[in-house]
């Protein structure tokens, strides 16, 4: 069992729901606990096994490729622990109550399947009271310490607030009738019942000491715990100020690619154009039926591309209203709860969602971007630590280098394919620009808007938010994309096999860009 393995089984043990989506044997007994993870005894806890851990791989000399992986993490994790300010900024806009609702209301995460299943997650809810003091306790001692979350994360938090107490949690589907009314209860106790409790404590007592400033460097060592934060998701090599101009050299290259495709179609502005030509969806079950479509289409034209070729398809479902901010997303499959894959669209408006977007999310989202990857990576024989473990760079870099394989035959899918790239482009700009050099949201808005002219104001502000709350992710797909580019060509010079080079990446597995670009080399001589 390598290293990184040997670690998983012993996390497993002080914190038992992981095994949620490993699905180890020995562990379900224990899959009634939910260990309180804000608490100092856990936290305590984790400390001490990064510590053995680290101690081991530090004396090991020859370290396997999962071990140079599993080094990198700990080293990461040693990096910004000593970054305090950090433990103050609780993760309130995806906390863990919200994650429970989302469970109940609509099966992900954790697949709710028998009677017995139900019975877990409410002896988990029961957990709930705990787990919520110790968020506003930490919440308190930020208060104390003059450490405080900014106002976008603490506007989103109170909003998801608000919508979940005014949902009706009767029309939750699916629960057994023997055991419905009681889980209900539970819900109800458990979850709704503390949202509103902490939903009080940030309007009563923390919202007014909210932060204005949305980026890292308003706190004290902010910028360098940025660094720290770039050099994780990115490059070793990779400053904040190079990322910022990488941001901007790859905005006018997007730029250039849409004047060219309006002097095609022979237009002054590409954009007024589609503004005026687009064609929008009426109902969910339309935007649905498109998706399937496209799902069975993909599969197909994969086989042009890749020596390994998939039978599993995704399911695709649609987004909660609570997290409606959310355009679409992946989540992958496993063998702890059964899931197969889900592509999860936002079809609260559908009336906003154009026909000819669809093709460019499908790629990465599913066929051949995060599902195709999930699947293969899944049933490898890879280390249960690198199968369960998100690296975005190169997950999030290679759904966005899927988007760029295949020929678009439509000029308006090949507008929102640039479109996406424009945006991805933009996120190097505009992460750098609020965690670094001290962008507000005005400043921030702007930026955006004068490139993406026609997109809501909501859309805007959702992805400021996104990139305020979560530094350094909005980076990984662009960076992740160019590596893959630049493998791609030095591949290519040497071997001229396109399904070689997909097999190569995908074998190699989720891991940092830089140990990637080291395998690579190793590999390809």
């Amino acid at each position: 069992m390598e290293l990184c393995d040997e670690y998983l089984h012993d996390y497993i043990k002080i914190y038992p729901p992981l095994n949620d989506t490993l699905g180890y044997e020995k562990y379900l007994k224990k899959r009634n606990i939910l260990p309180n993870h804000y608490s100092q005894i856990l936290i305590k806890k984790e400390s001490k096994l990064t510590e053995k851990y680290y101690d081991i791989l530090m004396k090991k000399k020859d370290k396997s490729f999962y071990d140079n992986i599993f080094l990198f993490d700990l080293k990461y994790d040693k990096k910004l622990s000593k970054y305090k300010f950090s433990d103050y900024l609780l993760d309130i806009e995806d906390n863990i109550l919200f994650e429970y609702y989302e469970i109940c209301l609509n099966n992900s995460y954790i697949s709710l399947n028998t009677k017995d299943d139900y019975v877990v997650i409410m002896n988990r809810l029961k957990k709930m009271t705990g787990i919520t003091n110790e968020m506003i306790k930490i919440l308190e001692d930020g208060i104390k310490n003059k450490v405080f979350i900014n106002y976008l994360i603490i506007d989103n938090f109170l909003y998801k607030c608000k919508t979940i107490l005014a949902s009706d949690i009767n029309k939750i589907k699916g629960i057994p009738i023997s055991i419905k009314k009681q889980f209900l209860k539970s819900i109800q106790k458990n979850i709704i019942e503390n949202i509103r409790k902490i939903n009080e404590f940030v309007l009563e007592k923390y919202v007014k000491f909210s932060n204005k400033q949305i980026g890292l460097y308003s706190y004290p060592s902010g910028k360098q715990y940025y660094k720290e934060v770039c050099k994780y998701n990115t490059l070793p090599n990779l400053t904040p100020e190079a990322i910022h101009d990488l941001g901007i050299k790859e905005l006018q290259k997007d730029l250039s690619l849409k004047k060219e495709l309006a002097k095609k179609i022979g237009v002054d502005d590409i954009d007024d154009y589609m503004y005026k030509n687009d064609n929008f969806f009426s109902t969910e079950e339309a935007v649905l039926k498109d998706l399937y479509k496209l799902r069975t289409s993909l599969q197909k034209r994969c086989r042009n591309l890749f020596y390994d070729n998939i039978d599993d398809l995704y399911e695709i479902k649609t987004i909660s209203k609570q997290n409606g901010n959310d355009i679409a997303y992946y989540i992958g499959p496993n063998d702890g709860n059964k899931n197969k894959g889900t592509f999860y669209i936002n079809t609260l408006n559908p009336e906003k969602i154009s026909k000819y977007s669809l093709l460019v999310l499908s790629l990465h989202e599913g066929i051949p971007g995060h599902h195709y990857e999930a699947v293969l990576n899944e049933k490898s024989n890879k280390a249960e630590y690198i199968k369960h473990n998100l690296y975005s760079s190169y997950s999030e870099g290679w759904g966005l280098y899927c988007e760029s394989l295949f020929e678009y035959t439509n000029d308006k899918e090949y507008y929102y394919k640039l479109q996406y790239s424009v945006e991805r482009s933009l996120r190097l700009i505009l992460d750098t620009g609020i965690h670094y050099y001290g962008w507000d949201k005005t400043k921030c808005f702007e930026y955006m808007k004068k490139y993406l002219k026609y997109y809501s104001d909501d859309f805007i502000n959702d992805q400021i938010l996104r990139y305020s709350s979560n530094p350094g992710q909005a980076l990984t797909y662009k960076i992740g994309e160019q590596v893959i580019l630049y493998l791609k060509e030095k591949f290519m010079k040497k071997n001229n096999d396109i399904k070689a080079f997909h097999k190569l990446i995908m074998d190699t597995g989720p891991c940092p860009l830089e140990i990637l670009i080291k395998r690579f080399h190793d590999i390809n001589l």
